[in-house]
């Protein structure tokens, strides 16, 4: 049996979509933590470490099982121009993919081990006599790893396009690519929590490859390129750089790209975001509550900092009936054909 110690957190398969010149063993990388800049490195030392998942190797073992199938998808979708139809077995490998890709990384599994830490110090100070729970990242990464079924539960509403590339500048990705984004709560200026996976307006953004990127979105909330068109060309240099600012302002660790991209660049969109509000950071609420026998109990609400920016792009618009709805702080706002389970 083959050694599964070297876990790879972002799949060697997805990398190689923006391998260099396509050559699918090379790959450029920017370390933001550290300002280090590489236009090749192997991409079978990359996004791993060693028993990231456990050397159990349960999780490892799951997603070799899926890989091929993921791979699959992907390789339709990017290099064939093939839309899977939604309702599909092949669809629903898709959300699988995507939804795992959502919980999966350090970003997401180091999120909800924080907020778990903060959530448990607040009900500690709050109520001492309660048991302080031990969590650690194994706990964490189960908990990442049950949670992404839920996330797959709330997304399958969202209806989704592919973005073909047309510049010259190439789509990059990172080691948590999956954004996401909700321009409706924002051009509202609402400070609610605008993300959820079931939440109206949200948009899900997933590069696919250096030319191919997926969009799921809410079509009460958007329009969304040509309305009888899955697949559609995106031409302008701009809306390619406010899709790319998105990987610096979702993660932070590391970016990766082809060698088509320059250092330069890179350095513009660190620069462009430094200073942004940047997605993944925890936050975490006690509001108490006090029940007729006078028992103080607390809810916990956990959250994460969003990216704030108002993106304009050309091909992406709100819905009249969207501009519309009268939303308002303090309230939740759940997409009608989505799960309950809201995270």
């Amino acid at each position: 049996m083959a050694n599964k110690e070297n876990q790879h957190y972002i799949p060697q398969f997805y990398l190689r979509n923006f391998s260099n010149n396509d050559d699918r063993k090379s790959i450029g990388i920017y370390n933001r933590k550290n300002n280090i800049f590489s236009d090749s490195t192997s991409i079978k030392n990359q996004a791993s470490k060693k028993h990231f998942y456990g050397k159990d190797e349960v999780i490892e073992n799951f997603f070799a099982k899926y890989e091929g199938a993921w791979a699959s998808v992907l390789t339709k979708i990017t290099k064939r121009g093939i839309i899977v139809r939604k309702n599909s077995i092949e669809y629903a490998q898709l959300l699988t993919f995507i939804s795992t890709m959502a919980m999966r990384t350090p970003t997401a599994i180091d999120l909800l081990m924080n907020q778990l830490i903060i959530g448990d110090e607040i009900i500690a100070g709050k109520h001492p006599s309660n048991v302080k729970l031990e969590i650690g990242k194994r706990e964490a990464i189960a908990e990442s790893f049950r949670m992404s079924s839920r996330v797959m539960k709330c997304i399958k509403d969202l209806d989704y396009k592919v973005i073909k590339n047309n510049t010259n500048i190439p789509f990059i990705t990172s080691d948590h690519p999956l954004v996401k984004y909700n321009k409706l709560y924002i051009s509202k200026q609402l400070k609610i929590s605008k993300t959820g996976y079931s939440t109206i307006g949200l948009i899900l953004f997933l590069p696919l490859s250096s030319n191919t990127l997926l969009a799921l979105y809410d079509s009460g909330a958007y329009n969304i390129g040509p309305k009888k068109k899955s697949i559609f060309n995106v031409s302008n240099v701009k809306d390619i750089h406010l899709l790319n600012t998105l990987q610096f302002s979702n993660q932070k660790g590391q970016i990766y790209f082809c060698n088509k991209i320059e250092e330069k660049q890179i350095s513009l969109y660190d620069k462009e975001t430094l200073n942004k509000h940047n997605a993944n950071n925890p936050d975490v609420n006690g509001i108490d509550e006090i029940s007729p026998n006078n028992i103080v109990s607390t809810l916990l609400i956990f959250s994460s900092s969003e990216i704030q920016e108002n993106l304009n792009f050309d091909w992406l618009s709100i819905t009249y009936e969207a501009r519309k709805l009268n939303l308002v702080d303090g309230k939740s706002y759940i997409r009608k054909n989505s799960s309950l389970a809201d995270l």
